[in-house]
């Protein structure tokens, strides 16, 4: 039996850690590994996953990490002596076989990627963003961008969710496998339903309906970019009402923007939903206005559900959409002509679409193909 230790430092959650722990559960239940977690325990949302999985049974075993990811982490590294040396002991005293670093970009839980070579572990980065950090719009980009090469020479393998990230990760200097392993979604649970039924439960109003479901967060998500969009483009989006699904750390800005361009009376915000199977029915086209993305677990739930998405035409949108539902990233007009093509699109390539989340994307598929990556790595 292999032991896979699964590592997750940051002490914050997001998308690719949802997606990851899928994995980690299906690893647990395979007969041929033994399961270990380290983690951040102030990431009360990844430690409450963790829970979830040793309830269903197996063997995974949960340990506090003795360092966090933060900021400039690639440059933290270098002077991170201590923490690197309780990490290697960490290491040695589990004896891993593979110590699989869960990765929203390449600085996340990177010492955990020295520490595992420096014990004699093979070591894999699960990493569904590739991007530099000047694309990502980070503080002083470019010039982290300068510290973070050695990174991509350290894993053993690398585990990404699609044909385009793996791109990006060979051009920024991986050379080692890489096991392209897609998002995949609960097909029984994401499923068509009558949205006009759904609207009129949960208070939402009649007409045409846009959503927009994630972190707020502009330099990103750019909502900013959709609620500027709609005020300048007022004539071809009369008569379409907005909805913000989420929170973060520019929530309140948000509420400034919609009254600023007067449009608080088409726009509503609502919290995170806990069941969004119940709300993307309600829509009429679901937008991804993101500077950047890896393979957004909405699109799949949504395209699951029977609705049209429009996204900007990079990463996993790119991958997924037809192409006159993507825009350039940033392109106003061509999101109105995006959002004109989606909306009066035959019924077929929505079906097309669901077809594809049905074949290529379900949650057992990931999970399998998961595991696979794992045994590939483990001979």
């Amino acid at each position: 039996m292999k032991h896979v230790l699964f590592y997750d430092d940051n002490p914050d959650f997001g998308g690719h850690q949802f997606m990851a722990m899928r994995g980690v559960a299906a690893a647990n239940r395979c007969s041929k590994f033994r399961t270990t977690f380290v983690l951040n325990p102030q990431n009360e949302r990844l430690l409450a996953h963790t829970d979830v999985i040793q309830q269903e049974g197996g063997k995974l075993t949960v340990h506090h990490s003795p360092t966090v990811t933060k900021k400039f982490q690639a440059l933290r590294n270098h002077v991170s002596g201590k923490s690197l040396d309780d990490l290697v002991r960490l290491f040695n005293a589990l004896k891993p076989d593979l110590v699989v670093c869960l990765q929203g970009e390449i600085e996340d839980s990177s010492l955990a990627l020295l520490a595992a070579r420096k014990a004699g572990c093979r070591v894999m980065s699960y990493i569904p963003v590739a991007h530099t950090m000047q694309q990502m719009g980070a503080k002083l980009g470019a010039l982290r961008d300068r510290t973070t090469g050695y990174l991509f020479r350290t894993p053993d393998c690398w585990m990404t969710i699609s044909q385009c990230i793996a791109d990006m990760l060979r051009m920024r200097g991986a050379t080692a496998p890489i096991h392209i392993v897609e998002n995949g979604i609960d097909t029984m649970r994401f499923v068509p339903r009558d949205g006009t039924a759904l609207r009129r439960e949960q208070g939402l109003p009649e007409g045409l309906l846009f959503g927009v479901c994630g972190r707020v967060e502009f330099n990103q998500k750019q909502q900013d970019f959709l609620i500027r969009a709609m005020s300048r483009w007022s004539e071809e989006l009369a008569q379409a009402h907005l909805l913000v699904v989420g929170d973060g750390p520019d929530y309140e800005r948000l509420k400034d923007i919609i009254a600023e361009v007067g449009l608080r009376d088409r726009i509503s915000l609502r919290a995170w939903e806990q069941r969004p199977e119940m709300l993307y029915p309600t829509l009429d086209c679901l937008i991804i206005p993101s500077r950047f993305e890896g393979f957004p677990l909405v699109m799949l739930e949504a395209a699951a559900c029977g609705i049209p998405i429009v996204g900007s035409d990079n990463d996993g949108m790119h991958d997924f959409l037809p192409t006159p539902w993507r825009f350039a990233q940033g392109d106003e007009s061509g999101l109105v002509r995006a959002l004109q093509a989606a909306i009066n699109q035959p019924e077929d390539q929505v079906a097309r679409q669901r077809q594809t989340v049905l074949e290529n994307h379900t949650l057992q598929q990931f999970e399998d193909r998961f595991v696979e990556a794992l045994l590939q790595e483990l001979p």
